[in-house]
């Protein structure tokens, strides 16, 4: 047979295979269809055929008991307000950002307890929110559970055991209390938050005053999380927020904080009553450059100028803090130079490469504004880079660069120092802004200029070192230690 008749033969076998292949991705797909669909059903089954609950405890119940008709009124629309969350729960209503909020209370009313009362008769409406945090994670086993916040709830042991027993089912990652009040002390209440549920990493506590015992349990309960994981950081909390908790802080309770903040990544503290001394401390903390503690954030009318200059210092000797956010009414225009200067210190390069190129300082409108964006990489070599490229490129008054100030850089590195500039960040405009007021000029044709170089400034370090190849002043001894660190490389 001819090799035309043998080709002839194969093609329509050729083509029956692809259509084969074309139907065997079809059926798989369908198939995979299937099982998500029969997957979920199961969750169903095993949660029961649910019916919208309700059951309410009536207003006349609670009035009854000793409360007045709008305090019933608000237990009401409490009650309402949960069962419709719980529905949404269960119908997969939740939008992209929800949150699973229960909480009390009336807008422009003050109500008298202000949180909702506990009784018995509310076990049913607890079981109910319980069952539907895991029904929603049975039925999303590739999401997290949407943060929990309680807010405004007197919260039994009964009834916090069956909500924990949810949140441990669903997996939760994220609870919120705010005015939580218990019949026991929180030494007592917190346990069964953080020891059942492995999965949670973010805590916050809002508006529930801590004493020194209940500092003490918190961090005990953190650390032993840590110990008991199979790693270092599997039981470590990414996140802890105090919000107006702290009432006081003598030596003992200070200690503590600062165990907390040891064992936690980002540590919030938000309008407490902490002293002077206190922050005093973490600054010192801070310039000791502490392992795990990634973030801080600290607003409080308390911090003035002299505690910003001190925490602002403390940033020279750390290099694992990624994010610093202070805020506060006793903040200076001394304070906000203090900032600027510990991220970017134009005053040499010497002193510019001992700044601080790791943390990404916020300031919370306490002086002048916003602080700019600084540290905003993750990578410490751009950021230092970035900041003396836009220290060479503002200070000179002819030319792209400032030549005079490459008295340290040995010759045989300045092909190195062009690699560096190439590794510049794309935005400079934030490290602009901050030379601009340290220096107190406003913006010129010049800082418009290297802001809109891009991806162009290694191009334009090539074109400004031929041409002014004659007149730079060679060094040929330098050691180069402004740009480069023993045995680093430039990516």
């Amino acid at each position: 047979m001819s090799q035309e008749g043998i080709l002839d033969i194969r093609a329509p076998s050729r083509s029956q295979s692809e259509g084969i292949d074309d139907d065997m991705d079809r059926l798989r797909l369908e198939n995979e269809r299937l099982l998500d669909e029969n997957r979920l059903l199961q969750s169903q089954l095993k949660c029961g055929v649910w019916e919208p609950m309700n059951y309410k405890v009536p207003s006349q119940y609670w009035q009854a008991h000793g409360f007045n008709r709008t305090y019933g009124s608000a237990m009401e629309d409490f009650q309402d307000r949960t069962n419709n969350l719980v529905s949404r729960l269960r119908r997969d209503e939740l939008g992209h950002d929800d949150d699973i909020i229960v909480y009390f209370g009336r807008d422009g009313v003050a109500l008298r307890p202000n949180a909702a009362a506990y009784d018995d008769l509310l076990l049913p409406l607890w079981q109910e929110l319980a069952r539907g945090m895991v029904h929603w994670s049975a039925t999303h086993p590739d999401k997290s559970l949407p943060d929990v916040v309680l807010d405004s709830i007197e919260l039994h042991p009964r009834a916090s055991r069956i909500i924990n027993r949810g949140m441990e089912k669903a997996k939760a990652t994220c609870l919120h209390l705010m005015n939580i009040q218990v019949p026991c002390t929180y030494a007592d209440f917190f346990p069964e938050q953080l020891k059942d549920n492995e999965h949670l990493t973010r805590l916050g506590l809002f508006d529930m005053p801590l004493t020194a015992g209940d500092l003490r349990c918190l961090d005990g309960l953190i650390s032993s999380r840590a110990v008991e994981g199979d790693s270092p950081n599997i039981g470590r909390l990414d996140e802890l927020v105090l919000a107006q908790s702290i009432v006081g802080c003598n030596e003992e309770e200070i200690n503590t904080l600062l165990g907390l903040a040891r064992r936690v990544s980002n540590l919030s503290l938000v309008n407490n009553s902490i002293p002077p001394r206190a922050f005093h401390r973490i600054a010192n903390f801070l310039a000791t450059n502490p392992d795990g503690l990634l973030g801080l954030i600290i607003f409080d009318d308390r911090l003035a100028a002299g505690l910003i200059k001190m925490i602002a210092r403390s940033l020279r000797t750390n290099t694992n803090l990624r994010h610093l956010h202070l805020k506060g009414r006793g903040a200076t225009k001394e304070g906000r130079e203090a900032l600027l200067r510990s991220v970017f210190d134009i005053q040499s390069l010497d002193s510019c490469h001992a700044s601080n190129h790791s943390c990404n300082v916020f300031e919370g409108k306490m002086f002048g504004g916003i602080l700019p964006e600084n540290n905003s990489s993750d990578v410490t070599k751009v950021n230092r880079a970035t900041k003396i490229f836009t220290m060479l490129v503002l200070s000179s008054k002819e030319g792209l660069f400032d030549f005079s100030k490459f008295d340290r850089v040995p010759c045989e590195l300045y092909p190195n120092l062009i690699d560096l500039a190439g590794s510049c960040a794309q935005d400079t405009s934030g490290l602009t802004d901050i030379y601009a007021e340290l220096t107190g000029k406003r913006r010129g044709p010049r800082h418009v200029m290297w802001d809109s170089l891009g991806n162009k400034r290694q191009l334009n370090c090539y074109y400004e070192m031929f041409r002014y190849e004659d007149k730079m002043d060679l060094n040929l001894h330098g050691d180069g230690d402004l740009f480069f660190h023993q045995g680093e490389t430039l990516y």
